[in-house]
């Protein structure tokens, strides 16, 4: 993971990402291509989120409501911050979506 952060952090562009995160202009609008993947999906949210609420959760539910919603208590990114339960969720979703997976 360390080796993925310095790569992302050292990319052409990268002295930019700051500022693009903290004016909200790197959440882009997905709303069109979440209505139309066509492949299992589900949705990790980090309840102590600040920056994209449980409000806008319930707004991708109205989109798509087969899609689950997994809100993870305490994190605000929780593929970060509580990364063992994040792979937990993670895993638990990809063995439903698709049996034929190790588990």
């Amino acid at each position: 993971m360390v080796d993925y952060y310095y790569q992302a952090a050292h990319q052409a562009g990268a002295q930019f990402a700051p500022r693009s995160f903290l004016t909200g202009r790197l959440n882009l609008p997905i709303q069109d291509d979440f209505r139309v993947v066509a492949k299992p999906m589900a949705l990790v949210w980090g309840e102590q989120n600040r920056l994209t609420g449980p409000e806008q959760a319930e707004r991708y539910r109205a989109l798509r409501p087969e899609v689950p919603i997994y809100r993870l208590p305490g994190a605000a990114f929780p593929h970060i911050e509580a990364p063992q339960i994040f792979l937990s969720v993670a895993l638990r979703f990809l063995a439903e979506a698709d049996p034929a997976l190790p588990g």
